[in-house]
């Protein structure tokens, strides 16, 4: 009996210290200077957990490493002699994977003299780009992944920044400053990629669902205006999306599965010389949310997506890299054989299918030519595939078709660019930028005698050439100044645009900066444009302009105390030779587009202009709390191409969004708490013209009240829960996405019903919650 009670109570303590040992992970990456990628060797990483202080330094190819860091969020102190110190904080330490961190340090200004000034603004907001000077974020992946109803979707992540609305609940398009969406441009580790969104229309930049997943990306920039030299062919902002490398030293996997499909990542080493790679693979039916009750419509949709990174390096001077992404996606929806269900439900006349295929894949080396310069030359080929097609039950049951596009675009891009660094005071970079189209784009649909008639049938190739140089100088430790040009040119029509830019910021204290930046920015239309044929057979099109915009901003930025940060900007936009429709009565302009390609004749006569002031209050992740509070009032109009003014679809007047989280944590589980609010005015739309509408038995509308109509004023709130265990090799987390948690009926537009002989709401999606479990090991 002794014996026993012993050995229970020896067990019972052997138990205890086991599950009272906290579980430890390592803590590696390498330091690099900014600017030029240079490896910065005897930087000094600290890290204080458990009341020790774990100094390491970086060996002579920058690389650290920590061992027996315990799991949690920890915060990490970069020093170097020479460069600015930085702060990295709140960094989630997991039991499943190996924290991997890429640092980056910027030279100071000042080398003989210290500067007193010692403060700078908090990195995790500065963007990567050193020569971005205003209208720019660092896209933070940990940060934002926290953020309610994202999925993990850069674009849905961004929605919460200031300057940006979201126009659809289905749609993960970025509209910003009233600017078509259509402006925004797409890079992946410095190349032009194909729109990287499933479900994505033709002519658009965004779709219902990202081909990315966050496992694939690291910190990036996001940027809304006065953008830097080296982005061409957009009006509006960019994404500039960087690419994290695989573990170069141990394999790590991770499984996802929830309501959304399956995800599946894993990374390892590759190579001999410490080589990594990285793949992500999800798959998905959507079907498991309609199993709930929840109404996405009748279609059946699937999407599946395959991204990676694969780095290796070939000695200290040479790295090459091999990236890129495959998205496939697709929708089907069959019609009824009984006219009776016609009655009440129309779409069930008709077959559609819907298919979008995205594809890229590029390869980058980064050659070190001196510690003060170096280069990267790039290559890739982005494939897009576009098709729809629609056929309607006659009386008979037998189909008719009424509508058909295909879209087939193959695009062959080629770049490279210098980065040279004489001193401390300057940096100067330069590069170019080639594009190749081979494209085939076939559109047909009923003409008003209801024949299937051809509106756009273009079958050829066509290139851009893009050249820019941009030259940073910082006068001290207070004042930098950024300038460049940029040059684009379209060589189906021999149109070309020259474009400078210039920005500049000054620190007026220690905590206080005051910015600056101007720009001209110019973009080819959507290919389809150019190629729509009138009825004899003549491209009407292929000569319109490029579109330009000119930027105007000022900004202030002030960080309060150690964690708070407030930021506001003015800004005003023109935007000439805008694509307009010449027909009297008609007001079309393409700041006004969604997707698609307008298939009419057209002329570069329209304009528009934007401005408004936005703000931002944040509060950085500290004592497991962050809040980020933005807002915005503006104003958005075009003039067409006969001189009248109107407002845009996207002047939505103002803009409030609210995301706030915190975090609880149980020794080595941790539980968080997020929320996200939206409150945005509603856009504009043309009035339904009810006599015409019951006349020709469709929903036709008012041309002469151009945008008169403006729906309701958006409103939403999304939440997240979440809860991760970590245990001694692996983690896992549970996570409850809703969006649309309180079931709002937000107005996406109208509509007339031809038979109740009204005027109705299309409202945009219900309440929607997505469970999720994810496996690290």
């Amino acid at each position: 009996m002794k014996t026993g009670i012993l050995f229970f109570t020896l067990l019972t303590s052997l138990f205890h210290k086991l599950t009272a040992q906290s579980p430890t992970q390592t803590v590696r990456g390498s330091v690099f200077e900014l600017g030029t990628g240079n490896k910065i060797e005897t930087a000094e990483i600290c890290c204080t957990c458990d009341g020790l202080m774990r100094t390491v330094f970086t060996d002579s190819n920058g690389y650290f490493r920590l061992e027996n860091v315990p799991v949690g969020r920890q915060s990490f102190v970069i020093i170097k002699a020479g460069f600015l110190d930085r702060t990295i904080n709140n960094m989630d330490v997991s039991a499943g994977k190996e924290l991997v961190l890429q640092i980056a340090m910027e030279e100071k200004a000042e080398q003989l003299k210290e500067a007193k000034i010692t403060i700078q603004k908090n990195p995790r907001e500065k963007p990567l780009n050193v020569m971005a000077t205003v209208s720019a974020r660092q896209f933070n992946v940990e940060e934002t992944q926290r953020y309610a109803a994202a999925v993990n979707d850069p674009a849905r992540m961004a929605m919460g920044f200031a300057g940006v609305t979201a126009p659809d609940d289905g749609n993960n398009l970025i509209v910003i400053r009233g600017n078509s969406p259509n402006g925004l441009i797409w890079r992946m580790e410095g190349m032009d990629i194909p729109n990287p969104n499933h479900f994505s229309n033709v002519g658009t930049s965004g779709g219902g669902i990202t081909i990315l997943s966050a496992q694939l990306l690291s910190n990036s920039d996001f940027f809304t205006g006065a953008f830097p030299a080296e982005y061409g062919n957009g009006l509006s902002g960019v994404f500039d999306l960087k690419l994290r490398k695989g573990n170069n030293e141990k394999k790590e996997h991770t499984i996802q599965f929830g309501l959304l499909g399956l995800d599946v990542a894993s990374e390892g080493p590759a190579g001999k010389k410490g080589g990594s790679y990285l793949v992500n693979y999800r798959y998905s039916t959507l079907s498991m949310i309609s199993a709930l009750g929840i109404e996405l419509g009748d279609a059946v949709t699937k999407f599946q997506d395959l991204s990676y990174h694969v780095n290796l390096p070939v000695n200290k001077k040479l790295t090459v890299s091999f990236f890129g992404f495959t998205g496939l996606s697709n929708q089907f929806a069959a019609s009824i054989k009984d006219s009776t269900v016609w009655l009440t439900r129309e779409d069930k006349q008709y077959d559609w299918r819907f298919m979008a295929n995205s594809i890229f894949n590029g390869a980058k080396a980064n050659i070190h030519i001196s510690p003060r310069h170096n280069l990267e030359i790039k290559t890739g080929l982005g494939i897009t595939q576009n098709g729809y097609s629609e056929s309607k039950l006659n009386s008979e049951y037998s189909l008719q078709t009424n509508y058909k596009e295909k879209y087939n675009q193959y695009r062959g891009t080629f770049s490279a660019e210098s980065n040279f660094k004489p001193n401390s005071k300057h940096l100067f970079r330069s590069g170019i930028l080639l594009n190749y189209w081979r494209f085939n784009l076939q559109k047909q649909a009923l003409n008003n005698q209801n024949i299937l008639r051809s509106f756009l049938d273009a079958d050829g190739n066509t290139s851009t050439a893009q050249i820019y140089s941009q030259w940073q100088y910082r006068l001290n430790s207070k004042f930098t100044m950024n300038s460049g040009i940029h040059a684009l040119a379209l060589m189906l029509n021999k149109t070309w645009s020259v474009e400078p830019r210039f920005g500049m910021k000054y620190q007026l204290g220690k905590n206080k900066w005051l910015s600056a930046g101007v720009g001209v920015h110019g973009q080819m239309q959507p290919l389809g444009t150019y190629f729509y044929k009138n009825e004899q057979g003549v491209y009407i099109n292929k000569n319109l302009k490029l579109s330009k915009a000119f930027h105007y901003i000022t900004g202030y930025d002030q960080l309060i105390g150690k964690n708070w940060h407030i930021k506001s900007e003015l800004y005003y936009q023109q935007l000439k030779n805008l694509p307009g429709s010449p027909e009297t009565g008609n007001t079309y302009c393409s700041i006004n587009s969604l997707d698609g390609f307008y298939t009419d004749t057209l002329v570069s006569r329209a304009k528009g202009r934007n401005y408004g002031a936005e703000i931002t209050i944040e509060k950085f992740f500290t004592n497991s709390t962050y809040l980020l509070l933005t807002g915005s009032l503006s104003d958005s109009k075009y003039t067409d191409a006969h001189g009248n003014q109107f407002n845009t679809r996207f002047n939505v007047g103002h803009t409030l969004s609210l995301l706030a989280g915190k975090e609880w944590n149980f020794k080595k589980n941790r539980l968080g708490i997020n929320i996200k609010t939206m409150w945005i005015g509603g856009l504009h739309d043309m009035p339904i013209d009810v006599e015409a509408s019951e006349k020709f038995q469709k929903t036709v509308r008012d041309l002469k009240k151009t945008y008169q109509w403006k729906n309701p004023d958006y409103f939403r709130i999304d939440t997240k829960i979440s809860y991760k265990i970590n245990h001694k090799k692996h983690s896992s987390t549970w996570s409850l996405d809703i969006q649309n948690a309180t079931n709002r009926k937000n107005v996406w537009g109208t509509f007339f019903n031809t038979k109740t002989k009204a005027i109705e709401k299309i409202t945009q999606t219900p309440l929607i919650p997505i469970l999720a479990y994810k496996l690290e090991f």
